[in-house]
């Protein structure tokens, strides 16, 4: 509720975006499984916008930290360039059809 009062223009965007034309537009989480076709590919090679209809948000690598402990690097807006990993997380947004299709490639 709180970012609703604190940011009324991105609750426009889904109000728009889901109830003008009658799509809804969901945001997902997917977590790149390590038989995924989509390891090693970069951002730019997926293209998930022309092949699922789906907008890549935000990319999360995990790394290890220098001492071996597990860590987190978020990228909000990952370049063509960043290559993806088992354990990637892709935070998406797009129809359930779209997002149904990346899960199929993505977590199997």
């Amino acid at each position: 509720m709180a970012n609703i009062a604190v940011r009324p223009h991105v609750t426009d965007f889904f109000e728009i975006t889901t109830l003008d034309d009658g799509v809804e537009v969901w945001v997902e989480e997917l977590v790149l499984h390590k038989d995924s076709s989509l390891l090693g590919k970069t951002v730019g090679d997926i293209d998930v916008r022309r092949r699922f209809g789906v907008t890549l948000v935000a990319l999360r690598h995990h790394i290890q930290s220098e001492d071996g402990e597990p860590e987190r690097v978020s990228t909000t807006i990952p370049d063509a360039d960043s290559c993806l990993q088992a354990g990637d997380e892709l935070i998406v947004l797009g129809t359930r059809e779209g997002l149904a299709q990346l899960e199929m490639v993505a977590c199997r």
